[in-house]
């Protein structure tokens, strides 16, 4: 497995994974590196926005957002797909101000189909887990930053059941968020 995208997995940070994960990660096999490349700089942005177009339901784990990141979710809550999302404390702390601050305004807050926590556990990665994607980022090795630029993406039934697992890992921990409304 490991071979099959040697490059994703040596330049990445792969300890953020818990180990019972990191067990199973053969799963992951039927997976594709997404890259951001000069001739396509938002390749990554384009395919999580395209899993989050076709999902029914998002699940996701953080440490990082964005505007634009955290727009495609608004947008996908809004349509009526319901998403929960895991985040670090200090991830959390940062929705308190602009721009997300606006973007969690009601209707957004009150929605049924929307949820936070907030991990008491540290999170190394990035997972989106829908009901027929998997969507996976990690830090990288050279600059301990998180990489934006490249993703493990896949559609097979293991890849995404392995997802939900982490998904439903950190979520075992995690405290609801209480966002003012």
């Amino acid at each position: 497995m490991l071979q099959r995208h040697r490059d994703f997995w040596v330049e990445h940070e792969i300890e953020g994974i818990p180990l019972e994960f990191l067990n199973e990660i053969e799963h992951l096999y039927h997976t594709e590196v997404v890259r951001n490349i000069e001739e396509d700089v938002f390749a990554v942005y384009a395919s999580f926005q395209a899993i989050l177009r076709k999902a029914s339901w998002i699940h996701s784990v953080s440490s990082i957002t964005s505007p634009l990141l955290a727009d495609e979710v608004k947008v996908t809550v809004m349509e009526g797909r319901p998403a929960e999302l895991i985040v670090t404390g200090e991830l959390a702390r940062r929705l308190d101000d602009e721009p997300y601050r606006t973007m969690l305004e009601p209707p957004l807050t009150g929605h049924e189909n929307f949820k936070m926590y907030t991990s008491s556990s540290p999170i190394r990665l990035g997972l989106t887990v829908t009901n027929g994607y998997l969507s996976l980022g990690l830090y990288r090795r050279d600059t301990g930053k998180y990489d934006a630029t490249t993703d493990l993406v896949g559609t097979d039934a293991a890849a995404v059941s392995w997802g939900e697992r982490l998904f439903q890992h950190y979520k075992a921990d995690a405290k609801a968020l209480e966002i003012p409304q």
